[in-house]
């Protein structure tokens, strides 16, 4: 009797697991940034044939992903933009959507395994504005909120983050009629691409930007740590919006 119980209680401490399994993944879906418009968006309902050379370099990186072991493995940029004399769109071709189908593969491959919430997502215009707001905080907000170093230092240690929207935030420098943006939007996101970079942890970079404008924007500095940490990997779009031809 004892030896036929045996595979009951098997099956029903596994049954226990898995559900421990995804519980604790619902969880870190909730809490790992990805947008609520996006928490159902995943390779399954992206269509594969509106961007094969994307979908197929995003489904590599998310099945190749060390989970647990990020350390080194390298960074991805997801560009869409429209060249002179071309046609097309540089938005709603997808890029957030592949994005975020890499950070829930990657939550779909975990097992149960010892490890931290496998990536975070944040736009752009989010991480600027959350560092703004750190500066007109009352002393008693200072104690119950995070810092700017805080928000810096807890972005650069994620195993993945997934850096949204970059070139959203263009302004004009008297100093430098050049610039795309501010010497201070540069500065915050030079430092958290430093600290990731010297810290060997991967990140995803969405832009609307050609390489050339994107180093415009970020810097020289920014975009040299980029460009030795993608490998190749700077991935274009092109294309009709899928948004607008799907409202």
């Amino acid at each position: 009797a004892y030896r036929d119980a045996e595979p009951e209680r098997e099956r029903a401490a596994e049954a226990v697991r898995q559900a421990a399994v995804a519980a604790k993944r619902r969880e870190w879906r909730q809490t790992s940034g990805i947008p609520p418009l996006f928490m159902d968006k995943d390779f399954s309902n992206f269509d594969e044939s509106l961007q094969p050379g994307a979908y197929k370099a995003a489904w590599q990186y998310a099945e190749n992903f060390p989970l647990g072991k990020p350390w080194g493995y390298g960074w991805m940029v997801m560009a869409s933009f429209v060249k002179p004399g071309e046609r097309g769109d540089s938005n709603g071709l997808g890029k957030t959507h592949l994005a975020c189908s890499i950070m829930h593969r990657l939550l779909d491959r975990w097992q149960g395994e010892d490890i931290r919430r496998p990536a975070f997502f944040i736009t752009e215009p989010d991480l600027i504005t959350s560092i703004q707001a750190t500066y007109s905080l009352s002393v008693e907000e200072k104690s119950l909120r995070e810092s700017e170093s805080e928000i810096i230092n807890r972005l650069a240690s994620e195993p993945l983050l997934v850096l949204d929207d970059v070139g959203k935030i263009i302004r004009t420098d008297r100093s430098n009629p050049k610039a795309l943006t501010t010497p201070f939007v540069q500065e915050k996101l030079f430092l958290l691409i430093d600290l990731r970079y010297r810290a060997k942890l991967p990140m995803i970079i969405t832009t609307n930007f050609a390489s050339e404008d994107l180093e415009t924007y970020l810097g020289t500095a920014a975009m040299d740590r980029i460009v030795e940490m993608i490998g190749g990997s700077f991935k274009r779009l092109k294309g009709k919006s899928y948004r607008r031809d799907n409202p």
